[in-house]
């Protein structure tokens, strides 16, 4: 599936005083604790959701038939007309430079609603009372910026911008470019097959165009693995109970403050609760899961139903057994990877975006590597994917994949279709690494380039390797001095 291109910017946003980040089929986020990764990897999953996945022309057409219901009913008759003429031509296209002036305002209603949207779903997934609380203190206006750009092939879709000040009314502006809802291509059956359906109701023309056209290349559903998925999926049947006892009002009386999750720490949660692994996936998808489990997991992740409490139960079988151990009680690196395979289960599938969160978290080296290459097969399989690591392992075997798809243009039969596959080209990855000039800025955002010799690590990690490299050589220098000095005075 090709994804749209989509560019995010922001300055003043928590540790982040400026990025611009191009979202590929992998993003990585790398770069020290503290820097904004995870700010950036939950923004984004909160512009996905407000924008009702990132398509070509934001959110839902009802904005356009608001726009044109409270036209003059005269008016609105030969603006209709007209439009409908532009887009019985055949060999031209019909763009949203065609569309009625108040279907065109309709088109930026859409984008104030993606805006509100937004300050909704960051005060949600941040678990804060206002979006100004994440504003950076040291910013240069007391706010923070956000801007996102959708495109297609080259070519600009929309973009919309938020200013958010620490003080004051939450700023917006946007622009929806002039858009291809019809391409020149459509045949003259096809171009009167979509005027004749909209005959009793004329306006429903130009939102069954921009819905179809919204359809045709959105992202259908975003998901978040949080760093804290091992606890959670651990203990989700209590936390899921626990939310059910308080949550009568009768229970809540007398309660002086109620804690609340984070969204993407309570999206989490409902995701287990509603476990479904019945509903259709992609084949390589579904075969991704079996082979995790294989490898590293070395065991089934299993889902119990009918457990007191009403809420799924999730275990582990560890392979040659017919054993099961409940999660609590098996490894970090079992309890790390189980949330993954359920979501491949039942989760995720072709046109959606998937966030993980320190993927590497309580995994061997080997078992890291084996992860990168997970990521590899889930671009292969149509899924873009945004990781937040700080795993040497995995980034020298993502430059092995990288290394791999350059080879691919270079063997024909290796290009033919296998769920298996796990290469990558270069321009599917950005590697972007957080990192600050000195200790009162804030954390920049830079991308690392692919080298086929350095692949895509940053050169700290060297630097780490050589100082390491350094002490060890002067520790056995001295230890050889000592011993030398012993065997002289006959120690």
């Amino acid at each position: 599936m090709a994804h749209p291109d989509v560019r995010l910017g922001v300055r003043g946003f928590g540790p982040i005083s400026e990025a611009e980040v191009d979202l590929r089929p992998l993003t990585v986020f790398v770069g020290p604790s503290n820097a904004g990764k995870t700010y950036l990897a939950t923004l984004i999953y909160a512009l996905h959701r407000a924008a009702d996945g990132f398509a070509s022309v934001p959110r839902r057409g009802e904005f356009i038939t608001q726009r044109l219901g409270a036209m003059d009913a005269r008016v609105a008759d030969l603006a209709i007309s007209d439009a409908r003429k532009k887009l019985l031509e055949v060999g031209r296209p019909f763009t949203c430079g065609d569309l009625p002036e108040p279907a065109r305002a309709g088109l930026r209603d859409m984008l104030a609603s993606v805006v509100t949207e937004l300050e909704a779903e960051i005060e949600r997934c941040f678990d804060v009372d206002r979006c100004s609380e994440l504003a950076r203190a040291e910013g240069p206006d007391g706010g923070f910026r956000v801007a996102l750009s959708l495109g297609e092939g080259g070519r600009a879709l929309w973009d919309v911008r938020m200013n958010v000040p620490r003080q004051g009314e939450l700023q917006q502006e946007g622009h929806v470019h002039d858009l291809v809802l019809v391409p020149a291509e459509a045949t003259a059956t096809e171009r009167q097959d979509l005027v004749s359906g909209s005959r009793e109701e004329p306006r429903a023309l130009f939102e069954a165009l921009i819905d179809g056209a919204a359809g045709k290349s959105r992202e259908r559903r975003v998901r978040q693995m949080p760093a804290a998925r091992s606890g959670v999926v651990q203990s989700h049947r209590v936390i899921a109970s626990s939310l059910v006892a308080r949550s009568t009002r009768g229970r809540a009386k007398g309660a002086a403050e109620i804690a609340t999750l984070s969204g993407v720490i309570a999206d989490f949660v409902q995701r287990l609760i509603l476990h479904d692994e019945g509903k259709p996936q992609s084949e390589a998808i579904r075969q991704l899961a079996d082979a995790l489990e294989h490898d590293p997991i070395g065991g089934e992740i299993r889902v119990r139903r009918g457990v007191p409490g009403g809420y799924p139960d999730f275990v582990y079988r560890p392979e040659g057994t017919t054993h099961d151990i409940r999660l609590s009680r098996a490894s970090a690196m079992v309890t790390e990877l189980a949330p993954l395979v359920l979501l491949l289960r039942g989760g995720i599938d072709v046109g959606d975006t998937l966030i993980i969160e320190e993927l590497e978290a309580h995994l061997h080296p080997a078992a890291q590597t084996r992860m990168a290459d997970a990521l590899g097969r889930l671009v292969r399989a149509g899924v873009r994917v945004v990781v937040t690591t700080h795993s040497d392992w995995l980034l020298k075997e993502v430059g092995n994949l990288m290394r791999q798809g350059d080879l691919v243009g270079d063997d024909p039969e290796s290009t033919a279709t296998d769920t298996t596959r796990s290469w990558l080209k270069e321009p599917e990855v950005g590697v972007w690494l957080f990192g600050r000039e000195d200790a009162a800025s804030g954390f920049s955002v830079k991308e690392i380039g692919f080298d086929r010799t350095e692949g895509v690590e940053p050169d700290e990690y060297e630097d780490v390797a050589e100082v390491l490299y350094n002490r060890s050589a002067e520790l056995q220098n001295r230890l050889q001095e000592r011993s030398g000095r012993r065997n002289l005075h006959g120690d």
